[in-house]
Parts: C-alpha cells; sequence; structure tokens
C-alpha cells in the first residue's frame, strides 16, 4: 500500500539530475581525450565504445562531458540523443528511456513490429540531425531491447542495414551490477524467437552487436567519502568477500528488528540523526516495497496525550479521499486528515498549504534505484538471490556506515559469473 501516488506527503530532498561543473580525474580526461580523436573521421567509422566501472566512478560525469564534446564538435544541439534504460537513470543524465526516445514497445509480443506512420515519423525527428547516442545503465538493457534499439534506429535513418542505422553509440554502466529480468543480458544473442522477425524485417549487416563495441575502463571511486568503503564495495562487486568485509557490515549495517517497521524505525532514527542527509530504503520485491510503504511518521505533535507526537511511528490502515487511518502503537484508529502548513517566501510573506501531516517510508525497488545516489541506504535483504542486487543497493550510498541491512547473509551476495566472464572477454579486446 503506498499512498505518494495520490496523496502529497513530505519527502525528503531529491539530488539535482547532473552536476552545473565537470571535473574529470586523470582516468576520464584520457577516456574524453581518445573519444574527442575518434570524431574526427566519425562519418566513416562510427565509434563503438562500452565505458565501464563500479558504481561512483564517475560514468555520470564522464556521460555530460562526451555530450558536451559532440554538441561543440558538430555545432549542434541536437548532435546527441541522451537515453537510459531506467526513468531514474534517465533524470539523472537529462535524456528519456530508451522505450520513448525510439518509438520502442513495451510489450514483447509486438517486438520488432512495423510503427504506425505517426510513430515513423516521430522516430525520423528524433534522430535526424544525431550523430551519437549515449545509453546509461546498460546493464539493465536486455539483449532483446538492445537488438530493437539498433533495427528502430536503422527505420528512423530510412531503413538502413547499418548497425543502429550507422549511428555511433557510446554506452555507460556496470555489467556486474543488476541484470535485466527477461530475454538475457546485453551482451548475449538474441534470443531465437525473436531472429527471424528481426532479420525479416530489420535486416543488419552485423549480427554480433555486442562484439562491435570496445571497452573503456574507470577504477577510483568518487562517490565514497571513505575509501575503505571502496574497498567492501568491491569486494561484494568482484564476489570474494572476506572475513573482514563481513565484519565491517555486522559491525556498522546489522540491525536490531529485521521486520519491516523495525526497519522503519532505522530509517527515522538515520533521518533524525542526519537531517541534512539523504536516506532511502531499499528491497528486492514489488510486494516488500509495498509493505514498507505502509509505514509513515508524523512530522507534526497532534496529541500528546495519546502520544501523537513529532517521530511517532503508524502503519496505514485506510485510504479515503481525504482521510487517512493509522494504528500507532499506543492507539488504533486515528483519523488523519489534511492539516495547514506554511513556507516563507523571499519576501517574508508565507505560501499556505494542506496536506497529511506524515512522512512515508519512500521505499523503492533495487532495480529502481539504479542510478539513484543518496548518503545511505536501508535494505529489506531477505530473498536477496538475483545477482547483484546487494551490491547495487549499497552501491547507491555515499557512506556504507550509514548503511542498514535486515539480514547480513554475504552467502547469497552473488554476482553473475557469466557477467564476468563478458567483461573478462571485454577487456582482451584493444581500445580503438
Amino acid at each position: 500500500m503506498s499512498v505518494t501516488s495520490t496523496f502529497p506527503l513530505f519527502n525528503a530532498p531529491t539530488t539535482p539530475c547532473l552536476p552545473q561543473m565537470v571535473v574529470l580525474n586523470i582516468t576520464q580526461q584520457n577516456i574524453r581525450n581518445h573519444y574527442r580523436s575518434l570524431l574526427a573521421t566519425i562519418q566513416e567509422k562510427p565509434i563503438y565504445i562500452y565505458v565501464y566501472g563500479p558504481a561512483g566512478t564517475g560514468k555520470t560525469a564522464l556521460f555530460r562531458a562526451l555530450q558536451e564534446d559532440t554538441n561543440e564538435f558538430f555545432k549542434c544541439p541536437k548532435a546527441c540523443l541522451p537515453m537510459a534504460s531506467t526513468g531514474t537513470a534517465a533524470l539523472n543524465v537529462a535524456g528519456r528511456t530508451i522505450h520513448s526516445a525510439l518509438s520502442i514497445p513495451i510489450n514483447d509480443e509486438e517486438a520488432f513490429s512495423a510503427p504506425t506512420p505517426r510513430m515513423r515519423k516521430t522516430l525520423k525527428i528524433t534522430l535526424e540531425g544525431v550523430r551519437v547516442a549515449f545509453v546509461d545503465e546498460i546493464s539493465l538493457v536486455s539483449s532483446l531491447l538492445f537488438h530493437q534499439m539498433s533495427a528502430y534506429m536503422q527505420l528512423g535513418r530510412g531503413g538502413s542495414a547499418k548497425p543502429f542505422g550507422g549511428i555511433s553509440m557510446v554506452l555507460f554502466g556496470d555489467l556486474l551490477q543488476l541484470e535485466p529480468v527477461t530475454h538475457g543480458a546485453v551482451y548475449e544473442a538474441l534470443p531465437l524467437e525473436f531472429k527471424a522477425l528481426r532479420d525479416a524485417s530489420y535486416p543488419c549487416v552485423t549480427e554480433n552487436l555486442w562484439g562491435l563495441f570496445r571497452m573503456m575502463r574507470l577504477h577510483k571511486n568518487v562517490r565514497v567519502e571513505e575509501q575503505e568503503d571502496a574497498k567492501h564495495l568491491n569486494a561484494l562487486r568482484e564476489d570474494e568477500i572476506p572475513d573482514e568485509t563481513e565484519t565491517f557490515f555486522k559491525r556498522f549495517c546489522k540491525v536490531r528488528d529485521t521486520t519491516p517497521g523495525g526497519l522503519f524505525e532505522e530509517l527515522d532514527e538515520l533521518r533524525a540523526s542526519w537531517p541534512e542527509k539523504e536516506f532511502i530504503m531499499l528491497a528486492p520485491q514489488n510486494e516488500t516495497v509495498d509493505r514498507l510503504n505502509e509505514f509513515v511518521t508524523l512530522v507534526t505533535t497532534i496529541d500528546k496525550r495519546r502520544k501523537l507526537v513529532n517521530g511517532a511511528i503508524g502503519r496505514i490502515k485506510k485510504i479515503y479521499p481525504n482521510t487517512l487511518v493509522i494504528d500507532f502503537p499506543e492507539v488504533n484508529n486515528v483519523i488523519m486528515e489534511r492539516s495547514h502548513f506554511r513556507i516563507q517566501k523571499r519576501d517574508n510573506d508565507y505560501f499556505w498549504f494542506k496536506q497529511f501531516p506524515i512522512r512515508e517510508a519512500e521505499a523503492m525497488t533495487i532495480h529502481n534505484s539504479q542510478g539513484r545516489t543518496v548518503d545511505g541506504v536501508v535494505v529489506y535483504s531477505r530473498g536477496l538471490f538475483m545477482p547483484g542486487l546487494m551490491y547495487t543497493a549499497l552501491s547507491r550510498a555515499r557512506s556504507l556506515k550509514l548503511c542498514r541491512i535486515s539480514h547480513v547473509e554475504p552467502e547469497n551476495w552473488k554476482v553473475a559469473v557469466h557477467a564476468r566472464d563478458a567483461v573478462t572477454q571485454m577487456r582482451k579486446r584493444k581500445a580503438s
């Protein structure tokens, strides 16, 4: 049960999509210089680069820098097409989701279907003048979606048989983070059930699209506040967790109460102790997220006698158009109505508004958090069996000591073996 989409609540501030200044380290600058050197021959030789690096190594900053270089080189603000696999990631790079940008159907049953005349026109306009497409969070892109990207870009470029319609591609992401749920990882071959349809409708001179790309690596974690955190995150990422790392998580991240209510209390304590910092709660499945989002905190004192005070934690029982029914530890069936609040404006006048005096847990799935950066996370980790989940969840945070984990079970914190193999193979290719 979540009331975020229905009612305005008190929410934590969100981080800006992109920094105003891009300051690159030596490795980032070397990749940037190499990319610049390729722009002069882009017409004859399209660029296919995969920028690979652990979470927090500055991929988003480099993403923006390469876009600026491209637009400057071609003297055209539309020379770049920024995209991402999820809405959150697209927001971070000021772009659009792949499905939205390229008019790709959401349903698998419509894969490689012919767009309507209107969609075809929109696609042509979208790709007009585009020289380089940038894609963030590539690990979440399935093989099916990757091949549909090429197919629809070919269509938008007049039915070209060249990969991606002859448009250069720069991919960003970490293959050791989360993988797509269905239809294979991006580096795998197109599933056989779609191959005949693709070949008939959108023939391409290159069948192995992933084989076109050369990897360029980022190393230094610039997100975490302490390099000790980077060491422990890398241990999770490499699937080699020493006793030292397990001890660290048990000492700093283990919680007292592993129930959804207990985790919400942990989140509330973090927010109370560090009000200037941003925290989110993460869970592996939507069902768990819904349970977590039933918990709320009062942001004002309503009745001291009944202990309905600022900071009291309750659980939403029922939702009505203008009221909520909430159970608190000391009293049940509390009917909550919207209260008046005011914000002082610059001219010392006040802006008045009405909303429920509660703050929600704001839990989300680990998948939906990919691309976010916060100060700390609270992770419900029971049932965390999909490869890359724990690494992805904890790598959202600037400080591991501001993270809480419901179940510290390192034996379940796996990464995909075939993803590691794919990275190893790419390392053998010389960037060109």
